[in-house]
């Protein structure tokens, strides 16, 4: 019986071994967790920023690779891997940093075709908007962010993607935001009049930023339907002081083809371990 069952189970490992063996990509995408590795955890800079800029090249060219198109990648943990709602696109974004606070965005958007899969790189732009919730621009002035959503909505203008994304920002305080994407026949475009604070004032995309070690919400809340985010107050008086969530939620509900800011979600505010939203 023991026989029997070592058998059965060596039997199943090596089919498994097998199969992942057959796979013509592995070899590329242990190539590529190591590479994450290094890019991420190292302590030397130069190592980081070598590794992060192998890593954008291989990624780039395998990624163009059709057999790629259903490849998981499940190896590569440590950088972001989101699919669209309509399974058109995903984007793989991830963070280096540069050394004394300062952090730079990567991102390759793998668009699905019948034949080769088109694939474009995103050039973070971010540390340089004047006025960063106004623009809007193409890839190479793409405001860089650690994507953890998209969600999906049509219009009259076509698809429009909204991009939920995760920035360091400069150590010190952190950002969230979401971000708007089309794409059209000249390429990507993000940004999008789609965000109304007031009449006077509608916003291409929304960012919060709060203190690093204070945990904030901003994401889609399939429930109620709306883009939920917390209410952010200063931590002390002074007039530059970091923003830190007060228990609270603002909003976005969407109506004729645009975001409608909420100042209020709920009527109470939610203690610690109650946000209705990861």
């Amino acid at each position: 019986m023991r026989t029997l069952l070592f058998s059965l189970i060596s039997l199943i490992l090596f089919g498994s071994l097998e199969a992942q063996k057959a796979h013509p990509l592995l070899n590329k995408e242990l190539l590529l967790r190591d590479l994450s590795k290094t890019m991420i955890k190292s302590r030397n800079i130069e190592k980081r920023t070598e590794a992060s800029y192998t890593f954008h090249k291989e990624m780039k060219f395998l990624l163009q690779n059709p057999i790629s198109r259903k490849y998981p990648f499940d190896s590569l943990g440590l950088i972001s891997q989101v699919e669209s709602p309509d399974k058109r696109f995903r984007i793989f974004t991830w963070e280096l940093s540069m050394g004394k606070s300062r952090f730079r965005h990567f991102g390759l958007i793998q668009i699905y075709n019948k034949k080769t899969p088109v694939v474009i790189s995103l050039n973070d732009y971010s540390d340089d908007f004047k006025q960063a919730e106004d623009s809007i621009a193409g890839r190479k002035h793409w405001y860089g962010a650690f994507y953890y959503n998209i969600l999906l909505k049509k219009s009259l203008f076509g698809k429009k993607y909204y991009l939920f994304g995760w920035d360091l920002n400069d150590g010190k305080t952190y950002k969230k935001l979401v971000d708007v994407m089309l794409i059209k026949n000249k390429g990507l475009v993000f940004g999008s009049k789609d965000f109304v604070m007031d009449k006077k004032h509608i916003k291409s995309r929304h960012i919060i930023e709060y203190k690093y070690d204070a945990v904030a919400h901003l994401n889609y809340d399939p429930n109620l339907k709306m883009i939920i985010y917390d209410h952010l107050i200063p931590l002390n008086d002074n007039t530059d002081s970091e923003m830190v969530p007060d228990g609270s939620y603002e909003g976005f509900k969407y109506k004729s083809g645009q975001w409608h800011y909420i100042e209020k979600i709920f009527h109470q505010k939610l203690s610690d371990g109650q946000a209705p939203i990861n």
